[in-house]
């Protein structure tokens, strides 16, 4: 794919449909325990990992890797039409599960070697190429990895190995912007100030 080299493992789907049925208590304990389960599963991993949601997979993944090699980059990727944490501005974007309006806590920054802007249409170009060229039908948040990797390796051709998620499935987008028409939504006027957190 573009020069990129492309591993598929079985991740499962133990939170699909599910979410509902967790309490809030759980689901708070689950995204800080996810910081450490990244953290153990990547040991095997080398040179340079990018992704953000949570903030887990990608804190984790970057504290046990740099751990093992000091030398290794990672990066955070967040909409170019949201760039909160590199601009600290906020707007719409047609990447689900990312640049919600919030710096997660679990994104450990410090860790992190830079931020990669990625815009929607980016995202969904590189998701249907993934769909038609290796028959990975995943959704905008894998594309937006995936196209955030090119962009890495741009900047960085000295890079031997760089490392992302393909994290969802596109079946749940068949009908959105990704395969279907984008919707058209009124935004409302509201109010977006950033959250201390968010601005630290």
């Amino acid at each position: 794919f573009g020069g990129v080299d492309i591993a598929v493992s079985n991740a499962g789907a133990a939170w699909q449909g599910r979410i509902g049925e967790v309490s809030d208590e759980i689901l708070r304990k689950s995204f800080e325990l996810n910081f450490f389960a990244h953290q153990r599963g990547a040991q095997a991993a080398t040179k340079v990992m990018m992704a953000q949601g949570t903030g887990g997979w990608i804190s984790g993944v970057a504290h046990a890797l740099k751990g093992r090699n000091p030398s290794l980059l990672a990066f955070a990727v967040e909409p170019a039409e949201c760039p909160l944490i590199s601009e600290h501005t906020w707007g719409t974007h047609g990447v689900p599960g990312i640049g919600d309006g919030i710096v997660p806590p679990n994104l450990d920054l410090a860790a992190m070697d830079g931020i990669v802007t990625v815009s929607t249409e980016e995202a969904l170009v590189t998701a249907r190429r993934l769909a038609r060229e290796e028959g990975l039908l995943c959704g905008p948040s894998s594309g937006i990895n995936v196209a955030a990797v090119h962009k890495v390796i741009e900047h960085h051709p000295e890079l031997e190995r760089v490392v992302t998620v393909i994290c969802d499935t596109g079946q749940r987008y068949l009908s959105g912007e990704l395969y279907g028409e984008r919707l058209e939504v009124e935004e409302p006027e509201r109010d977006h100030t950033l959250d201390p957190a968010t601005v630290a």
